[in-house]
């Protein structure tokens, strides 16, 4: 049993090693230890970063929930949670889509005969997004998160399992006073 035990810790403690982020500027100690908490319980399931990222729960929930009451306003600091647990939502909807951007932006360039501009103008076009990237649209809520994820995509082409961290943690640094805006 205490053979057992041992190796218990240490799956765990390579775990910890392994999902340790360091994510957000803006995330306290305790939203830094529920976010790591959330991916090792993902990691430990799907044994992947991409899967661990995309499946993790959300970890703004656990202090949203902590959040009682028929409260006709928010004070500043629930504010904040849901802006932050908005922009994990963003940010994650669209992890899933990232390996394969990056490698359809290798592909359609390399493969393909298009220009980089030609390739991300198409891919902005289908979702309302300025080619070349804006500054208007690097500052709206609805539009920041995919850019960043075409920029991205571009920069990691035809390597997207080593680019999936870098933009998570950026998406997860675009300012959240964008999105604290829905809650004032």
């Amino acid at each position: 049993m205490k053979i057992f035990s041992k190796i218990s810790v240490c799956v765990f403690m390579s775990l910890v090693a392994l999902g340790s982020f360091n994510v957000s500027a803006d995330m306290s100690v305790q939203e830094l230890n529920e976010f790591n908490k959330q991916y090792n319980i993902a990691f430990a399931q799907f044994n992947n970063e991409s899967s661990a990222l995309t499946y993790m729960d959300n970890p703004y929930n656990v202090f949203i929930k902590k959040i009682t009451g028929n409260k006709s306003e928010l004070n500043d600091e629930e504010k904040l949670f849901f802006a932050k647990r908005d922009r994990f939502k963003k940010c994650q909807s669209i992890l899933s889509g990232f390996i394969p951007i990056a490698s359809r932006s290798k592909n359609f360039t390399e493969n393909g005969g298009m220009t980089k501009d030609e390739f991300l103008a198409s891919l902005s076009k289908q979702y309302d997004l300025d080619y070349p990237f804006s500054v208007k649209d690097s500052k709206d809520r609805d539009k920041a998160h995919r850019q960043l994820f075409f920029k991205k995509g571009w920069e990691y082409r035809g390597k997207g399992e080593d680019g999936i961290r870098d933009f998570f943690d950026t998406c997860l640094n675009l300012p959240v006073e964008m999105y604290i805006k829905t809650y004032e």
